[in-house]
């Protein structure tokens, strides 16, 4: 998964309701790097991060499982992370989540995929989805904050910034 060659990583993090010993309940899994501590918090442990922590697994330090039994459906829930320096960070929406909270609220919420009635056969068989499943795409996701810079400033690492002139 680190390598990044794991396709199906759907499967394995986010929260997945699951059935062990005849107890249902929810096993939670999110890739955490460098963290001391990601614990699952909501609204079944008054949104507490020392209740459920979770733990690293010892051949892939870097995800956090942890299940939760007896889960009540469509619990809200979010991750709560302590940074490398050991400080509390703002609380993080499952990014594997199926189903997320309505708005104003940005939880995410655990749902059963198995349950799930699909509508979404006529688009599949439609020849728009077909010319696209066919053709080539590529899906850039941008931060524009990010690129924001003030014009009279050299770019990093260009020819400009490190030539002797400037």
């Amino acid at each position: 998964m680190g390598e990044g060659r794991h396709y199906d990583t759907y499967e394995k993090l986010g929260a997945h309701v699951k059935t062990l010993e005849g107890i249902t309940g929810v096993h939670f899994a999110v890739w955490a790097t460098q963290c001391p501590r990601v614990s699952v918090v909501g609204d079944f442990n008054g949104w507490d991060g020392r209740v459920n922590p979770m733990r690293s697994l010892r051949h892939l330090r870097h995800l956090g499982t942890l299940r939760v039994p007896n889960l009540p459906k469509a619990s809200c829930y979010k991750y709560e992370i302590v940074g490398p320096q050991n400080n509390i960070l703002p609380l993080k929406a499952d990014p594997y989540g199926f189903r997320r909270s309505s708005v104003p609220n940005t939880g995410s919420v655990v749902a059963r995929l198995d349950k799930h009635s699909w509508n979404d056969a006529d688009w599949l068989q439609s020849t728009l989805f077909q010319k696209l499943a066919r053709s080539t795409n590529s899906v850039y996701e941008v931060h524009l904050g990010s690129w924001r810079r003030i014009p009279e400033e050299p770019i990093a690492g260009s020819a400009i910034a490190n030539s002797p002139t400037s």
